[in-house]
């Protein structure tokens, strides 16, 4: 049915966003709790957008420098705040079984907004960099790491499917003319329209799809 899977992380492989939701409530707790509440739903409601994007619209929203040395310093604190949590984060319920019997079968490939010398770091400690033909992270969009994917490896877009929780994700897919799999989580809202397949459990709905495939 596909020639590769294309998988989020954030949300999708590991159980990270309400870990880096804390992240960003604590990179703006000099800001006072009704600000760090706007930020964590900001969060949650623009899954997939990456930190540089998020930390900039903080930044112009509470009035602070948004000068590149600063962003870049309040980068570095968020990834501080965040890394080791990552690592140490649980998997999303049934994705580390999958991964182990599946990756072998068919290219696995991550596309995330995280940085992507951080995403490789995570991937490595996690043991999980076996498991992937390659891990793509920010600043490239998304978008353009499916194309490049695509024309790198002469995918056909029909036969491609990616996996993610967040609308930057599906509009990944559908900027590119892939399929697509929306997670539906308990950590995040709902944003996805009601025509677009999801599940709350897709490593179960993977295995059905590439089980009857084999």
């Amino acid at each position: 049915m596909y020639q590769a899977i294309l998988f989020d992380f954030d949300g999708v492989i590991v159980e990270s966003v309400a870990v880096k939701g804390r992240g960003f409530a604590r990179l703006y707790e000099d800001q006072g709790k009704d600000a760090q509440q706007r930020v964590v739903r900001f969060h949650e409601d623009h899954g997939g957008v990456s930190r540089v994007e998020k930390i900039l619209h903080f930044n112009k929203e509470f009035g602070l420098p948004t000068d590149e040395v600063t962003l870049s310093r309040y980068r570095q604190r968020f990834s501080d705040f965040v890394l080791e949590e990552v690592i140490q984060c649980p998997f999303v319920p049934g994705a580390e079984e999958f991964l182990k019997n599946f990756s072998g079968k068919i290219p696995f490939f991550i596309v995330s907004a995280t940085p992507e010398n951080e995403l490789h770091q995570i991937l490595k400690a996690r043991n999980l960099t076996p498991f992937f033909k390659d891990a793509l992270g920010s600043p490239t969009k998304k978008p353009e790491h499916v194309r490049r994917l695509i024309k790198t490896h002469g995918f056909d877009p029909k036969k491609l499917l990616f996996v993610g929780d967040a609308m930057t994700d599906l509009e990944a897919a559908q900027e590119t003319g892939v399929h697509f799999l929306g997670r539906i989580s308990p950590e995040v809202p709902d944003l996805f329209p009601c025509t677009i397949e999801k599940s709350a459990d897709i490593f179960g709905e993977l295995k059905k799809r590439l089980s009857k495939d084999s």
